[in-house]
This record gives C-alpha cells, structure tokens and sequence, in this order.
C-alpha cells in the first residue's frame, strides 16, 4: 500500500503525469472529459499533470481503474512504490512504441513486471519485438 505519511516532491510523481499526458493525449479527449471519466476535478487533474500535486492512494486507484493498470503499477508512476532500476524503466518505455494501445500496453506491462528475473524479463521483451516485427512484415491475403 502507497506510504501516506510524508509528501512527495514533483520530480517523484512526474512519470504518472507523463503517462497521463500521453494516454489523455492518444484518446483524444479533453483534459475536461479524462477528468470526470477518473472522477476526479479538472483543477485537481491539471494539477498532477503539471507536477504540482501527486495524488493519494484513492485517486490513484481511480486513476488506475479508469487506464486499466494495475494498481501498484500506478502507484509507482506516482512514487509511491519503487518503480524499478534503469533497465525496467527503459523496457517500459520500448513499450510504447510496441503497444501504443494503453489498454493492451497496460496488460503487456503487467506481465512485465510479475517476471522476476531480470533475465527473463529481457528476453520475454525481445520475444514481443520479434512477434510484432513479424506480424508487420505477414502478406495479408487477398
């Protein structure tokens, strides 16, 4: 559970806000509408993307239910949670550009990060990048 004794600075919380920002940005929908889908307030929104606020355990809950995540995946965006070393940080970001989809990005990091070895984890990565290199390159049939 996300520790609720102390503030975070910005900087801690700057990965959830980016990741909101991308994810608000690829649906399409104003800041206004992504707000009231979490349930949340617009300020309170503009708030967290703009670093200044980084949000409780219950708007993070909001937050990962309405991106579909996992929950303690949202509390790591929000630094609440260690998000992992370097390398974990750079897979997720190859990530994107492997599954821009945030739903099925969610469920591929998911899997991710329930790897323990860090081994395994590079080499189930290399596995997507090849399934997805070759479903690009299949003929499709006439």
């Amino acid at each position: 559970m996300p520790k609720t004794g102390h503030k975070l600075s910005p900087e801690q919380s700057r990965p959830l806000a980016d990741f909101m920002k991308q994810a608000i940005s690829e649906q399409g929908i104003s800041l206004r509408t992504a707000a009231k889908q979490i349930g949340i307030d617009i300020a309170f929104l503009c708030r967290i993307l703009n670093g200044e606020n980084t949000p409780n355990a219950h708007v993070c809950n909001l937050i990962a239910d309405y991106f579909e995540l996992p929950r303690v995946q949202v509390y790591a965006l929000a630094g609440w949670l260690p998000l992992g070393d370097v390398p974990d940080r750079e897979a997720v970001s190859a990530l994107k550009t492997l599954f821009p989809d945030p739903g099925e990005r969610a469920e591929v990091e998911n899997i991710y990060f329930n790897i323990g070895d860090g081994v395994a984890r590079a080499r189930y990565l290399q596995i997507l990048q090849k399934l997805k290199i070759e479903a690009h390159e299949m003929p499709t049939a006439s």
